[in-house]
């Protein structure tokens, strides 16, 4: 774990990112860790709002040697709109994103927001892997997409139109999308040539090597990492974090008053079920040195 920094303060606002691989439980730490009222949470993925100036990119790698200054405050402004919708100051507030994308791009998210918080999340590989997939097969949230287009900023129109011929290049595909999650480069050869637990095995390697190797970067004074089964297992693994997040005592109960309600009993693992063997093999030709070093089992 990395020693605890001083946040901003006095009026300054404060922003924390969770980086993770999809299906890590990016959705379920933000929501634990938004339990105090000074903690701003982004309701929902957005990679619509983090590709603005850039609907055209072949894939979530974004650098930030070409991100204006002008383009990092309308995204800086988007978020703090989802997040704290109708306020006119976010003084003395978090603000709390998970945005799965992000995990490929940390140095392009430190451009927009300089001196951001991180958390880095980590999840066995092999039930990262299994939920990922099926979530590329399952039909879209229209729920979730409804919300998202309410909130649409008209910079972000040109990814939504990208995003509806995904769901169209899904459905010709038999499948719930086009391409469902990270977007790491050379994704759609992949497509072509492997897979598709193949192709999820690289979005989850992909993410967390890029988020692992910026947390033990320059930045690493402002990075804590964190285990999604720790969490599970024992919540005072999260008195880490919020120590790293400066909350003070109360803020610290709410958390895991939070927790408390939010937790469920943990699911048996499906990568023995949804992989036959065939799949788990090629799956673990990819992630296995990554699941050691991280120390996971690799059967």
């Amino acid at each position: 774990m990395n020693n605890p920094v001083n946040l901003p303060q006095n009026g300054t606002p404060t922003p924390v990112f969770i980086l993770g691989a999809a299906r890590s439980g990016t959705k379920f730490i933000r929501d634990v860790l938004a339990a105090p009222n000074h903690v701003c949470q982004t309701p929902f993925d957005s990679n619509h709002v983090w590709r603005i100036g850039n609907a055209r990119a072949p894939d979530d790698l974004l650098l930030p040697e070409g991100l204006s200054s002008r383009t990092a405050a309308v995204i800086r402004r988007a978020l703090w709109k989802l997040a704290a919708p109708g306020q006119t100051s976010n003084a003395d507030q978090i603000l709390l994103e998970k945005t799965v994308s992000n995990a490929l791009r940390p140095d392009f998210v430190e451009r927009v927001f300089p001196d951001a918080r991180y958390i880095v999340l980590i999840r066995d590989g092999r039930d990262a892997i299994e939920s990922t997939y099926r979530m590329w097969q399952a039909p879209p949230d229209s729920g979730g997409l409804k919300r998202k287009l309410a909130s649409l900023p008209i910079q972000a129109t040109p990814y939504a139109l990208w995003y509806g011929l995904n769901l169209i290049g899904g459905k010709l595909r038999g499948r719930g999308v086009g391409i469902w999650g990270v977007r790491y480069k050379g994704i759609q050869e992949d497509l072509n040539n492997l897979t598709l637990p193949e192709v999820c095995a690289h979005q989850w390697r992909n993410c967390v090597e890029t988020s692992l190797g910026f947390a033990q970067g320059p930045n690493a004074a402002r990075v804590i990492q964190l285990r999604y089964e720790d969490v599970i297992a024992d919540a005072s693994s999260l008195d880490p974090v919020c120590e790293f997040l400066q909350f003070a005592s109360n803020d610290r109960m709410q958390v895991k008053s939070q927790l408390k309600r939010t937790l469920q009993p943990p699911a048996a693992s499906r990568w023995h079920t949804t992989f036959n063997d065939d799949e788990r093999e090629k799956v673990l030709r990819i992630i296995e040195p990554l699941q050691k070093q991280l120390g996971y089992p690799v059967g």
